[in-house]
């Protein structure tokens, strides 16, 4: 995931989040939302692959997902 951020947080590294009692929001950061955006990043392809399985000449929009079933 990118991160936009402008500064630094002293949870960006493990020994100081673990020193200042940050360690939940450096899991969450690291580890439990990349995890869960590539979860649900898997549902939503599964979908338009049922889709396109399901109606071949169908066709999907790129920028707002919208699908033109055929």
């Amino acid at each position: 995931m990118l991160d936009s951020r402008g500064y630094t947080d002293r949870d960006d590294n493990i020994f100081t989040s673990i020193l200042f009692g940050m360690w939940e929001r450096y899991v969450y950061r690291y580890f439990v939302e990349p995890i869960y955006s590539r979860t649900i990043g898997n549902i939503k392809k599964s979908r338009y692959r049922r889709i396109l399985a399901q109606y071949p000449k169908s066709l999907i929009c790129t920028h707002c997902r919208y699908v033109l079933r055929r």
